[in-house]
């Protein structure tokens, strides 16, 4: 977002679920693109992490 130290990532899985991802730097001064992408993509692929390990957890519990 220009003007800011904000860069956010949108994931958008293969069933079309989007996880957006987001990065923000402390200092203006050391604001790098190509760090906020970085750290923005892997926020979203956490995200998607936590997702799975929760269905995952459900699909246990629904076992016999």
């Amino acid at each position: 977002f220009r003007g800011t130290t904000q860069t956010a990532c949108c994931l958008t899985l293969q069933n079309g679920y989007s996880v957006v991802g987001t990065s923000a730097a402390a200092d203006p001064d050391e604001f790098d693109i190509n760090l906020g992408q970085k750290y923005a993509r892997e926020d979203a692929y956490t995200k998607v992490a936590t997702l799975l390990a929760f269905v995952h957890r459900e699909l246990r519990e629904l076992a016999p």
